[in-house]
């Protein structure tokens, strides 16, 4: 009894670390996005510039994320783990970035 007890003591402060760390919201500010193919742009992702790494991070709601590096000058941007092809282009004063089935409009400068 008493080590069954225990079990689900550190099963349950193990539960409670995870979860603490993966329910936080990520810092930054929305912008629209299209994630799947098809997907119509809703201001749903959260766009989060790093300075000292001169890197974007766009977090999806379900807690998914891209990294992108910003080019020289603010030419662009690459994708940050390099496994898909960035497609991109100014659409009405946004940076449109096609990655895969997915699609973001970020502001061309960055957001600090």
């Amino acid at each position: 009894m008493i080590r069954r007890a225990a079990s689900l003591l550190a099963l349950g402060a193990l539960a409670a670390c995870s979860s603490g760390e993966e329910t936080q919201p990520p810092k930054g500010d929305p912008i629209e996005c299209a994630l799947g193919a098809g997907a119509e742009f809703v201001p749903v992702c959260i766009y989060d510039y790093r300075e000292t790494d001169n890197q974007i991070v766009v977090w999806h709601p379900d807690g998914g994320f891209r990294r992108f590096n910003v080019l020289p000058g603010g030419a662009g941007v690459t994708s940050a783990d390099g496994a898909e092809d960035v497609i991109q282009g100014l659409m009405g004063g946004m940076l449109e970035v096609t990655v895969g089935d997915d699609r973001y409009r970020l502001p061309t400068k960055p957001v600090q």
